[in-house]
């Protein structure tokens, strides 16, 4: 599934309202407090006050308590701007606060955060996208007219031969960590986009990277009545029904992301032996399945990847997943199954 979060890191900038006050300078009759330092002015010498009489031995103790201080250069300043918290003289100073594009170098305010890679608006718009992160880069083409950008190539997965361990891995993990066995077979394999369109039907596909299906295979076969010790004139019919589980991942994913869209698929087996009925509302099979992938991004320390599924704007994989992840939050496992068994669909 691709996603990604807008606005990265940067937020936009606020105006900081003037700090439009009335100084005056003036000789004091009695004895009064310095607000900043807690000094006595003595009468009849110089002090400064506002216009809602506070009051300050000198200059210097006044601007300590009604000028702010730039975050990045330290100046303090009556007019600025205020981002995220933090104070700033100039949109210079801001500026410099701002992510760094990962395509272009440059830093920018606005643009697309994908995993921990933060991308410029121009760049997001205009470069073209991986096939495996989902993150706008210098990409390089795949056979089937898909991209791959240089970070995920470096761990690609290419063919069945170096897919299969990890698949199995994949597997074994969501038993053993997960709870998510079966003892299904399933027949895996490693396609390409239009392979995968083909076999879901889904000639878009944007949201498919892998596919599990299900299918029953029925075998008649008719022994003959010699054999079988039944009128030669007729048979015996033997009617043979069995389950046949299929996977299939597109090939060139990076190895994390071959992972997730394994346990994604896995997570969908588990749950036909396990809640038949879940297929029947996609909100909840899709959003079970993306949550079981998160999990065990979570497991192999790969947490950051977990944002993209929580930011998708889906509604059948993005809500169904936001949905399974607060049950968890609140109830842990249990509020996942009670999800799962709820009479409500997504």
């Amino acid at each position: 599934m691709l996603s990604e979060t807008v606005n990265g890191p940067a937020s936009r900038a606020l105006a900081l309202a003037a700090l439009s006050i009335l100084l005056v300078m003036s000789t004091a009759a009695g004895a009064a407090t310095c607000a900043t330092c807690g000094a006595t002015i003595k009468p009849g010498s110089t002090y400064y006050t506002t216009k809602d009489n506070t009051t300050y031995c000198s200059k210097s103790c006044m601007n300590k308590a009604i000028l702010l201080t730039c975050s990045v250069c330290g100046v303090r300043f009556q007019k600025g701007i205020q981002s995220n918290g933090k104070n700033f003289c100039s949109n210079k100073c801001l500026a410099t606060t701002f992510p760094s594009c990962s395509v272009c170098g440059g830093k920018a305010a606005e643009g697309m955060q994908v995993e921990s890679r933060f991308v410029c608006s121009k760049c997001f718009s205009t470069k073209p996208k991986c096939g495996s992160c989902g993150m706008t880069a210098e990409c390089s083409p795949l056979q089937d007219g898909r991209k791959l950008c240089a970070d995920c190539a470096k761990t690609a997965v290419m063919d069945q031969k170096t897919a299969e361990p990890l698949f199995d891995k994949a597997r074994l993990l969501m038993s053993e960590k997960l709870g998510m066995a079966t003892d299904s077979v399933i027949c895996f394999e490693l396609v390409d986009i239009r392979e995968l369109n083909k076999l879901s039907g889904n000639a878009a596909a944007e949201m498919e990277m892998g596919l599990f299906k299900h299918t029953k295979i029925t075998t008649t076969t008719t022994t003959s009545g010699k054999n079988a010790g039944v009128a030669a004139s007729g048979g015996q019919k033997n009617v043979r029904t069995e389950d046949k589980n299929s996977i299939y991942i597109l090939f060139g994913l990076s190895e994390a992301k071959f992972m997730e869209v394994a346990a994604h698929e896995i997570a969908h087996e588990a749950a036909r032996v396990k809640w038949p009925h879940l297929i029947e509302s996609p909100g909840k099979s899709e959003g079970f399945a993306q949550f079981m992938a998160s999990r065990l991004n979570h497991e192999l320390g790969r947490q950051d990847m977990n944002q993209r599924l929580r930011n998708s704007p889906d509604p059948i994989y993005g809500d169904g997943f936001r949905r399974f992840e607060k049950a968890y939050a609140v109830d842990g496992w249990r509020g996942v199954e009670e999800l799962i068994t709820s009479a409500t669909a997504p």
